[in-house]
């Protein structure tokens, strides 16, 4: 098992899992009105749009890990670590104004 998880394309769905979560839902539904709309009909229609669907949501999902989700991992790990560097009294005004902004944002 520890041969297969080693592997490129196993490795590649593992690294870019999160980013095809995310955009893997609204490609189906454009490839469905897509489908509709074109006045596409059987099984082999659907089966060629399904694997349209799945290619563009592969390579949708790797545009999204490498331009939004790999840069904004190294921002977070960075603001954290830059936070706790900072003088304490500064984090306190951080933590004050983080927690007044919470409280007005909860609709009463």
């Amino acid at each position: 098992m520890a041969h297969w998880a080693s592997q490129p394309l196993p490795h590649y769905l593992r690294r870019t899992s999160y980013s095809l979560f995310l955009v893997h839902f609204p490609i189906l539904l454009l490839s469905n009105v897509l489908f509709t709309e074109l006045g596409f009909s059987g099984a082999a229609a659907g089966g060629i749009c399904m694997l349209a669907a799945w290619a563009t949501s592969l390579y949708t999902a790797n545009l999204f890990y490498r331009w939004i989700e790999k840069p904004a991992t190294g921002i977070k790990a960075q603001t954290v670590a830059d936070f706790w560097n900072m003088d304490r009294l500064v984090r306190l005004r951080f933590r004050l104004a983080a927690t007044t902004f919470w409280v007005l944002a909860i609709p009463v």
